[in-house]
Formats: C-alpha cells, structure tokens, sequence
C-alpha cells in the first residue's frame, strides 16, 4: 500500500494540481519549441493560417476534455498505455508504450536541443564566457540532466510547477513582443500582402 502511494505521489500531482498548475503546464507544452518557433516559421511564410496548427490542438483538448475524459474508466491506470493495457492486453499496452516513446523522442529531441541552444545565447549576450565557450551539444546534455534529475526528484508535480513558470515566461515574453513590435511599426498588418492574413484559409494552402 505504501508503494501504491508513492506511485502515485509520483505519476499523480495529487492535491497539489490545481486549476492554475493544470493550465500552466498546457500553456507550456502547446506552446513549446515547436509552438513558438515552428509556428512562426510557417507563419513567416504562409500567413497567419499558421494559426491552424494551435486551433486544432485547442479543440482536440477541448473534446477530450468534454467527452472524451469523463467516459474514461481508469482503473488505477497511470498512462495511456496502462489504460489500454487495461482494456486490451498487454500486447496492446506495449506496443502502445513503445509507439508513444518513439512519437515523443523526436518532440523531446527538439526541445533538449533548443534549450541548448538558447542556454548557449543567453551566455553569449550575458557575457557568461565560462558557458558560452562551451560547444552547443554539452550544454543540451547539462540541461537533458537538469531536467532528468528534477523530474526524478519531484514526479508530476516539479513538472507542472516548471511548466507553469515556464508559461510565465512565455506569455509575457510573447505579449512584450507584440506590445514592442507594434510600437516600433504601428502599420506593420497593413505593410502586409493581403493572402498573408487572410482566414480561415489562403491561396497557399491549396
């Protein structure tokens, strides 16, 4: 029984996980590497369609969180695996897991690697020579084993307190970026060619 509860202190933010942590910890996993720079990338070049690749995350969340979630029997299930395990099998619950594992390399691959890179420049302009002559791929591996070792230290709950300052950082950083940006160039969506903000769609996409 003991056991059972520090499984899940360590999978389950348990009381700790109110509605603020929950939405932080959205907030900074949609709007990761991927979200901000990815995005903007596509924007820079499409437009603001773009926008497309937010909108459908927010309403895939929205109908798990409508429909899909209060249908769920968990059954003590920890993970997605676990709950198809559950309701399938093992040979299921494996080949979920190792479907999943290989999905989510690549995703935390990217974001190891631009916190590198981003630990790198910080340096650089903060004129921190002790780490900025230090090569991009050693810094990624000290950040992989921050990360790991907080993680291991405080379960679910260290990463949604992360997360949550994290999206802290991002929703402010974002929003004194369009506040300086429209300051600088008040005209700035009129300078732009109309198929670049046009919505839903534009030419682009067909």
């Amino acid at each position: 029984r003991h056991a059972r509860r520090m499984e899940e202190g360590f999978f389950l933010p348990q009381h700790a996980g109110g509605t603020l942590l929950l939405a932080g910890s959205l907030v900074a996993t949609m709007f990761g590497s991927f979200g901000l720079l990815g995005v903007s990338s596509i924007g820079y070049n499409m437009g603001l369609v773009a926008a497309w690749y937010h909108w459908a995350g927010i309403a895939g969340l929205l109908a798990l969180a409508l429909w899909a979630v209060p249908r769920l029997q968990l059954g003590g299930a920890f993970s997605l695996p676990e709950l198809l395990g559950n309701g399938y099998g093992k040979p299921v619950r494996f080949l979920s897991a190792a479907l999943i594992s290989m999905a989510w390399l690549g995703v935390i691959a990217a974001q190891l690697i631009a916190a590198g890179k981003i630990l790198s420049f910080m340096a650089v302009n903060a004129e921190w020579q002790a780490i900025a002559n230090l090569p991009v791929p050693i810094l990624i591996l000290f950040v992989t084993i921050v990360f790991v070792i907080y993680t291991c230290l405080g379960g679910q709950t260290s990463v949604l307190r992360t997360d949550l300052l994290q999206a802290t950082v991002i929703l402010v950083s974002l929003a004194t970026l369009i506040v300086v940006t429209f300051m600088r160039q008040p005209g700035i969506l009129g300078d732009l060619p109309g198929e670049r903000i046009a919505l839903p769609l534009n030419e682009m996409m067909t």
